[in-house]
């Protein structure tokens, strides 16, 4: 049989109306029906370029002719169309959204024997059949697609085609029957030909390049064959890789790592990522945020010899902060995407700059990529390439894809780059960051007020998937690294004092010990969950008595003779901080560093004052001052007070009345503990013979008894016990008990919280929970938050810190609320906020908050309260330079000092010879500082000995600026929320 005419039946008008919302079958189906329309066979036998027409008016011709019917079209056919058509000597090929099999019905009359084999089998390798070159078959059918993919883009772009169609018609039916004929390059410079002028065509209204990014998304099990055939195509493509998977690939499958290295080196593949787990950021402390980086950038060199470029991530990471962490740690570019839940800016732009609070800015994508297996892609793909092209200064689309591709649209646009890049060229991002210009201009972040629009999906996650302790594992895990960086602090300021290089290896492995029982333990299960705390605990309790010992020998060299303790103090501002004695220990006197002592039935602790990143020594056995005179109570009936406030405690409810200054002043703070319903509760109660009906999504809290525990002379304390209960049949769901409790000389009111519920909360975490709920009397307070250490506005009903909330009525009225390490909180009206304690899956039971009042540096504040002292019992004393004594301090409290590290070499001067021949032990070290508040300041920082020269680096090492030394210190200036390495050297 031969055909006379190919028509193509579409579910519309005309090409301006053309469907574009259409699922993957049909959408494939649909577009499928060009594609086969330009196999060569039927341009030969026809001798014209495929037509189409409208399927719900369809020609009544018949004979000799081949309809292809997309599946989305068969309904608008008339009645009986097909059956009629196919009597008629017509061939329709329908229902299918498969290629070869369209193809199989199509051809099967122009085979040889056809007309006796119909339908062909599955294993019928048409090409053979027909005798004719499978490659440059299948670049006829890239043909079609590429056709039916420009005349939509055209329409999007608001033109009309432009080229010349009875030449395109002509030449690609040459193309065709010179192939049939055996004459490839004839063929083939027809072909080209045709695509020639489609690209010219294209470039009528978008007249520059447009680019195709082919990103491959790479995990263990998919390491296989698949992924070795796509690293030996020739055409640029990406990958998005974590180092902890690089590290698998490269021990299941060392070959692999060798190919992808070198398709690396040579530039025709780029590796996007750099994260070596992927931490739960922005929820993991900045310190673990910033050494998995550096672990994943030392994955990468080691396997592959080479860094990503790109920063990148399939899991959630994104935040204010992220792109002075991404620009500081080496990265040219970043994709502002995610391929997980969560909340994030969504302004799609395929080349802008990422602002973060710092002011930094990083050249970063942010289109949401491109599905390239799914059929529903390629037909949307014209509109979306048209919005790039009408909407960015660069156009280019992300497909984004397994190592395994099966959709024959993907591989129809690789084709088309032998040809001309009519639909854009793919290239790697390295090549796409450098080579191409962005319009300078701000895109999205922090100056556009995007900070507000960051919230990760970890939290819905862990409950969805039915997790342990889905709160309980973020507090515990902020409060370990607390703990290790004292430690590690405690060890690198002995080798500092001893004039040792710092040498990070030892604590770098408790680290990633303490990471591989972080939050993402318990995706594990609660039992492998406990056994990574239960090493990382023995692990940091090892590393602890080490660095104790280390400091402990240097301070106290040359001391005295009498025993008292030891207590260090790791952060770079002065504290009072509260100590636990041993048992049994005579009290110190209330004398030097020593401000306060209780020592009771319930407790023996004292209040010690040390220096900013110091020491004090408190001598053991007291002469009888330590019996301290209370000149006022601290805590009577239901009051507590200080010298800093006074707080009362509600006996109706056994939550916090009001916490306010002394005086008149007005209430500042108030709290409850409460249940949230899943839905909104209607309560009715009969007032004076009529029924009144209240809503409300909360329980009530009902106090069952208030006893003083302890009214001086340094403490006060108050415990309230009692029961939440429904107020809708006033029956109890959970018992309760809370300790208040004030210090003489602290500014700081601890609330320790236990809850014993019998109803547990279901299902979404955000919505159903118990909670600590705080309230406070001034709705135009400014309300912020601590997002990795840095101060920003709350404007989100939904908030995640670990730090602090504070709430600002004034410059001088400053109320925050520490949750030690709770990092889900909900805003609920202007006054209200939930610190959600319970939710489904959690397990812990016994909370702690601090309330801080006037203190103006909350990011201050909130390691002041986290960062653990202990006092270290000595056998000798007092040190031999004093009972205090500080090694380095800053004149600023906005500047946060920690994390000292040894000293770095400059990158770019690492393979001259010069460098390479200086000692690796130059004295010196460094410690990292922020900027916690938003402001640009002048920092001198004072150090125990005098520097010979400083500089500032960030992460990679690389100079910033220089430190100026100014007598026995060192000046600079930081902008707002910047984080950098303070170099410091010794002669």
């Amino acid at each position: 049989m031969a055909y006379s005419e190919v028509v193509i039946l579409i579910p519309s008008h005309s090409l301006e109306d053309f469907p574009t919302e259409l699922g993957d079958a049909p959408a494939a189906g649909l577009l499928n029906c060009f594609a086969c329309s330009c196999h060569p066979s039927l341009l030969a036998a026809t001798g014209n370029f495929p037509g189409w027409h409208r399927s719900d008016e369809p020609p009544e011709q018949f004979e000799g002719r081949l309809y292809f019917v997309a599946e989305t079209g068969d309904s608008q056919l008339p009645h009986g169309w097909k059956q009629r058509a196919r009597d008629a000597g017509a061939v329709v090929v329908d229902g299918s959204d498969n290629r070869q099999q369209m193809l199989r019905e199509a051809l099967a009359p122009l085979l040889p024997e056809g007309d006796d084999e119909s339908p062909l089998p599955e294993d019928t390798d048409l090409a053979a059949r027909l005798s004719i070159d499978p490659e440059l078959a299948a670049d006829f059918l890239a043909l079609g697609t590429c056709w039916i993919l420009l005349e939509l883009l055209t329409r999007h772009m608001h033109h009309f085609t432009s080229y010349d169609e009875v030449f395109f018609e002509k030449t690609a039916v040459a193309a065709a029957r010179a192939l049939l004929e055996g004459t490839v390059d004839q063929c083939t410079q027809h072909l080209q030909s045709c695509f020639d002028l489609m690209t010219e065509a294209r470039e009528r209204f978008y007249p520059v390049d447009c680019y195709l990014l082919d990103l491959c998304l790479l995990t263990p099990d998919q390491a296989d064959e698949k992924l070795a055939a796509m690293l030996d195509d020739p055409a640029p493509a990406n990958l998005l890789l974590k180092g902890t998977d690089a590290d698998a690939i490269a021990e299941a499958s060392p070959e692999l790592i060798e190919k992808m290295s070198a398709a690396w080196q040579a530039e025709t593949l780029d590796i996007a990522g750099a994260d070596y787990e992927e931490l739960a950021v922005p929820l993991v402390p900045l310190e673990s945020a910033l050494r998995d980086t550096e672990k994943g950038r030392a994955a990468f060199k080691r396997l592959f010899g080479k860094e990503p470029t790109t920063w990148a991530r399939r899991r959630y990471g994104l935040s204010p902060m992220q792109p002075q962490l991404v620009d500081k740690g080496g990265f040219h570019s970043a994709l502002h995407f995610l391929l997980d839940d969560g909340i994030y800016p969504d302004r799609e732009e395929s080349r802008m700059k990422w602002e973060g609070c710092d002011s930094s800015l990083v050249d970063s994508y942010s289109r949401i990529p491109l599905a390239a297996d799914s059929g529903a892609t390629w037909l949307r793909f014209p509109q979306r390439l048209a919005e790039t092209m009408e909407s960015d200064q660069v156009a280019a689309l992300i497909l984004a894809r397994w190592p395994e591709v099966t959709s024959p649209f993907y591989h129809d646009l690789k084709r088309l780059q032998k040809y001309s890049p009519v639909l854009g060229r793919f290239v790697t991002f390295s090549e796409f960051f450098t080579q191409t210009d962005d319009h300078g201009g701000y895109g999205y972040g922090y100056a556009g007020g995007d900070s507000k629009n960051y919230l990760s999906p970890f939290f819905i996650q862990a409950v969805a998937r039915r997790e342990t302790d889905p709160i309980g594992r973020f507090a515990q895990h902020t409060q370990r690294i607390a703990r290790y960086e004292t430690v590690e602090w405690q060890s690198h300021i002995a080798s500092v004092l001893m004039g040792q290089p710092v040498n990070r290896d030892p604590a770098n492995v408790v680290l990633d010990t303490l990471e591989q029982a972080g939050p993402d333990a318990f995706e594990d299960g609660s039992e492998k969950a406990s056994e990574a705390i239960a090493r990382a605990e023995a692990s940091l309790s090892e590393f602890a008595a080490a660095a104790e010992k280390r400091v402990h020998r240097i301070i106290m060299h040359g001391a005295g003779d009498q025993s008292g303790w030891l207590c260090v103090n790791p952060l770079s501002f002065p504290r009072r901080v509260v100590v636990d004695l041993p048992e049994g220990a005579s009290p110190p006197d209330v004398a030097g560093p020593v401000k306060a002592v209780q020592c009771d039935d319930r407790r023996r602790q004292a209040l010690v004052e040390i220096p900013a990143a110091g020491f004090a020594w408190v001598p053991s056995g007291g002469s009888g001052k330590s019996a301290q005179k209370a000149d006022v109570v601290l805590a009577q009936d239901t009051r507590l007070r200080n010298e800093f406030f006074e707080v009362e405690v509600s006996d109706a409810t056994g939550g916090l009345q009001r916490l306010k200054l002394h005086g008149r002043s007005p209430n500042r703070l108030s709290q409850q503990l409460a249940y949230r319903f899943p839905r909104e509760q209607v309560i009715r109660r009969e007032v004076d013979g009529e029924v009144e009906e209240t809503k409300t999504w909360y329980s009530t809290m009902r106090c069952r008894s208030v006893e003083v525990t302890s009214s001086g002379p340094s403490v006060g304390e108050i415990v309230t016990a009692g029961e939440i209960v429904d107020p809708n049949t006033d029956a109890s769901i959970c018992g309760f008990r809370q300790t208040f409790r004030v210090w003489r000389g602290l500014p700081y009111l601890e609330v320790e919280i236990e809850l014993e519920p019998q109803r547990l909360p279901d299902g979404d975490p955000w919505n159903t929970f118990y909670a600590s709920r705080f309230a406070w009397n001034d709705s135009s307070a400014a309300i912020s938050r601590s997002i990795l250490g840095a101060a920003q506005p709350m404007q989100m009903e939904r908030i995640e810190t670990s730090d602090f909330i504070e709430i600002a009525s004034s410059n001088e009225e400053r109320t925050t609320i520490l949750p030690l390490g709770l990092p889900f909180h909900r805003k609920t009206g202007p006054r209200m906020i939930d610190s959600i304690l319970i939710c489904e899956g959690e397990s812990t039971r016994r909370f702690r908050f601090i309330i801080a009042v006037d203190q103006h540096y909350p990011t201050q504040a909130a390691r002041d309260v986290l960062s653990p002292v202990v006092a270290v019992p000595t056998e000798t004393g007092p040190p031999r330079n004093g009972e205090t004594g500080w090694f380095y301090s800053l004149d600023t409290r906005c500047i946060q000092a920690s994390h000292l590290a040894g000293l770095l070499r400059e990158p770019s001067l690492l393979d001259t010879p010069e460098v390479a021949a200086l000692p690796p032990d130059t004295n010196g070290f460094s410690m990292r500082l922020q900027e916690t508040e938003g402001r640009y300041q002048h920092v001198n920082v004072e150090l125990f000995r005098t520097p010979s020269s400083g500089r500032i680096r960030d992460f990679r090492g690389q100079t910033i600026s220089d430190a100026i030394p100014d007598g026995d210190g060192l000046r600079l200036d930081l902008s707002p929320f910047s984080i950098v390495d303070l170099e410091v050297r010794f002669d």
